[in-house]
C-alpha cells in the first residue's frame, strides 16, 4: 500500500512533528509493507530526520501525482482546519483533500483539532471533504461539537488524546548529553527543571516568573534549570534572554521529537507554554506546570490532571506555589500522574486503531 501524509511537516515545529513521528513509528510497526511518502515544507530535512520518502508540499505538480499514485492519503495531526491563524492555511489543505476526492484516493483525518470556521465558504468546503473521509479522529471535544453543531456532520467520530503521547524516548545517551552541553549534567541529588516558554502576547510577567523561579529552585533546592526552545525561530530569542539573566543553560544542536522525549524523561520539572512540552511530560510521568496561553493548553492540563496557569494571571509567587506542588508531589501526586500517563497513552491509541480500520478496509 502506498501511503501519503500530509500535515505541517518540515517547518521545525516540534509539536508537529511529534505527531509525524508517532505515526510513522506506527505504520512501520503495523503496516511495514507501506510505502510512505511525507509531503514536507523541507523534503531534504524531513527525509534526514525519519529517514521516510519525502515531496514538496509546495509543488502543485508534485502534489497532484502524489495524491494520484497513493492508496490512501492521511491528513493530520494537528489545528488544520481553521482559518483562524490564516484562512489560505485551511484553504490549502481543504485542496488536497478536494484533489484526492477528484482523484479517487481514499483518506484519513487524523487526530486533528478542525474549527473555528469563520467563512461559510470554508466551512462548506470543510464539510464536504469531511463527510467522504475513510476515517476521522480529533484531538478534542470542541473538535468533535464543531462538526457536529456547526458543520451538521453525523458519522461516527473517534475523539482521543494527542497522539504524540505514544512517541517513545530515543536510547541511547543523547538525553544526557544534550543536557550536558546545556549546564545540566545528571548528578546525584541535584534536580532538573526544564522551562519551555514561546514569544506570546502578554508573555512578560510569565517570562519573568521564570526568572524567578529558576533563581529561587537554584537557591532552595540546588536545581539546574535548562531553557528547551520547541520552535527554534519562535522560541529561541526568548531563551537566550532568560538564560542571560539567570544563568540557566539552553538546550541547543539538532534533537529529534523523540530526543525531546528522552530529554523530557531525565528532567525532575517542567514549567511550559508549549502544549507538546506538556505532552511529554505527561507520557514520561514527570511533574510539570502548565501556562495556558490557548485553551487547548488548559484543556489537555485538565486531562492530564496538571497544575496549571492562565498566561495573564502569572506571576512569581504563584508559579512557585504551582512547581513546588508538582515537584514535591503533593502527598501521592506523582504516583497518580504515573497512572494518568497509561491512561492517556492507551486512550491515544484510538487515533491508530481507526486508522487502522481504514487501512484494512481500503486494503481488501
Amino acid at each position: 500500500m502506498r501511503i501519503l501524509i500530509s500535515g505541517y511537516y518540515g517547518f521545525g515545529n516540534i509539536g508537529d512533528e511529534a505527531i509525524l513521528a508517532a505515526l510513522l513509528d506506527h505504520l512501520r510497526t503495523a503496516h511495514p509493507a507501506a510505502r510512505v511518502c511525507v509531503l514536507s515544507g523541507d523534503p531534504a530535512a524531513t527525509t534526514a530526520a525519519y529517514d521516510v520518502e519525502a515531496a514538496q508540499r509546495w509543488s502543485l505538480g508534485t502534489v497532484t501525482r502524489r495524491v494520484l499514485r497513493a492508496d490512501l492519503l492521511i491528513q493530520g495531526g494537528g489545528g488544520l482546519l481553521q482559518d483562524t491563524t490564516s484562512a489560505r492555511s485551511a484553504a490549502y489543505y481543504m485542496g488536497i483533500l478536494r484533489l484526492a476526492r477528484l482523484m479517487r484516493t481514499p483518506y484519513a483525518v487524523f487526530a486533528q483539532g478542525i474549527g473555528p470556521l469563520t467563512r461559510p465558504q470554508l466551512r462548506q468546503r470543510a464539510r464536504a471533504s469531511l463527510v467522504r473521509a475513510a476515517s476521522i479522529t480529533l484531538r478534542d471535544d470542541e473538535s468533535a461539537a464543531f462538526l457536529r453543531d456547526i458543520l451538521r456532520l453525523a458519522r461516527p467520530i473517534a475523539v482521543a488524546p494527542d497522539p504524540a503521547l505514544c512517541l517513545k524516548p530515543s536510547g541511547g545517551d543523547v538525553a544526557e548529553r544534550l543536557l550536558a552541553n546545556a549546564g545540566a549534567p545528571k548528578t546525584e541529588g541535584i534536580p532538573r527543571i526544564g522551562i519551555t516558554l514561546r514569544d506570546w502576547l502578554g508573555v512578560e510577567p510569565a517570562a519573568e516568573a521564570a526568572v524567578a523561579l529558576i533563581r529561587r529552585a537554584a537557591e532552595e533546592w540546588g536545581a539546574r534549570s535548562v531553557l528547551i526552545p520547541f520552535q527554534l525561530a519562535a522560541d529561541m530569542a526568548l531563551c537566550e534572554r532568560i538564560a542571560g539573566e539567570t544563568g540557566a543553560g539552553v538546550l541547543r544542536g539538532e534533537a529529534s521529537p523523540a530526543d525531546l522525549v528522552a530529554v523530557t524523561a531525565s528532567l525532575d520539572l517542567v514549567v511550559a507554554m508549549r502544549l507538546h512540552a506538556l505532552i511529554f511530560a505527561a507520557s514520561q510521568a514527570v511533574p510539570a506546570v502548565g501556562l495556558s496561553y490557548d485553551p487547548k493548553v488548559a484543556a489537555f492540563c485538565k486531562l492530564a490532571g496538571l497544575p496549571c496557569l492562565e498566561l495573564g494571571e502569572v506571576n512569581a509567587a504563584r508559579l512557585w506555589e504551582r512547581a513546588v506542588f508538582a515537584f514535591r508531589g503533593n502527598g501521592g501526586f506523582r504516583e497518580a500522574y504515573s497512572a494518568t500517563a497509561e491512561r492517556l497513552k492507551r486512550a491515544a491509541m484510538a487515533h491508530f486503531e481507526a486508522l487502522d480500520g481504514a487501512i484494512e478496509r481500503i486494503g481488501r
